[in-house]
C-alpha cells in the first residue's frame, strides 16, 4: 500500500512540475487546479489519507502469534471495505470530472488560437494580395511612363534629324546660290 500513496505523491509532484508556463492565464489556472485537488478535503488529499490508513491495516503486527494471525486474517470488515472503495471511487470521479474539464479548457484555448491564427492568416494573405496588385500597378505606370519616354525620345529625333535635314536644305540652297 505504501507503493500506492508513493505513486500518488509521485503524480502530484510530478503534475506540479509540467504545470504550463507559456501564459499567465494557463499556470494560474493550472495552479488554482491543483491547490483545489490537494487542500484538505480535496480529491488528492483524501486519497492521500485514505492510503496511508489502508497502509496501516494491511502492515503486519509485530511479536510471535499477533504476527502470524495478523498475515492470515484479512484486516477488513466487509461493510469497512466497501466504504473506502466507495471513497475512492468518488475521489477517482472527482478527478476524472477535474481532468477533463481541464482538458476542455485546453481545447477552448487552443480553438481561440487557431481562430487567431486563422485571422492573422487571412489579414497576411489580403496583404500580399493587395502588394501584389500595388506592384502590378506600379509596373504598369513605369511601362506607360517608359512608353512615353520612349515616344518624346523617337518625337525629338525625328525632330532633331528635321532640323539637320533642313540646315542641310538651306546649306545645300546657299552653296548652289553662291556658285551661281
Amino acid at each position: 500500500m505504501s507503493c500506492a500513496a508513493a505513486s500518488l505523491s509521485s503524480i502530484s509532484s510530478r503534475t506540479k512540475k509540467k504545470m504550463p508556463t507559456g501564459s499567465a492565464e494557463g499556470s494560474s489556472s493550472w495552479a488554482e487546479t491543483m491547490t483545489a485537488l490537494e487542500q484538505p478535503g480535496g480529491p488528492l488529499h483524501q486519497l492521500r489519507e485514505i492510503l496511508a490508513a489502508l497502509r496501516l491495516r494491511l502492515v503486519p503486527k509485530q511479536g510471535g502469534l499477533d504476527k502470524a494471525i495478523s498475515v492470515l486474517r484479512w484486516p477488513f470488515e466487509e461493510s469497512d471495505a466497501d466504504k473506502l472503495l466507495v471513497v475512492i471511487e468518488q475521489q477517482k470521479a472527482l478527478l476524472n470530472l477535474d481532468m477533463t474539464n481541464d482538458s476542455r479548457k485546453l481545447i477552448q484555448a487552443i480553438k481561440k488560437e487557431a481562430r487567431l491564427v486563422n485571422v492573422q492568416v487571412a489579414q497576411l494573405t489580403a496583404m500580399l494580395q493587395d502588394a501584389e496588385q500595388e506592384k502590378i500597378h506600379h509596373n504598369e505606370a513605369i511601362k506607360r511612363q517608359l512608353t512615353g519616354l520612349g515616344e518624346d525620345v523617337r518625337s525629338m529625333a525625328d525632330s532633331q534629324l528635321g532640323k539637320k535635314l533642313s540646315c542641310s536644305h538651306v546649306a545645300t540652297h546657299t552653296i548652289t546660290y553662291m556658285m551661281v
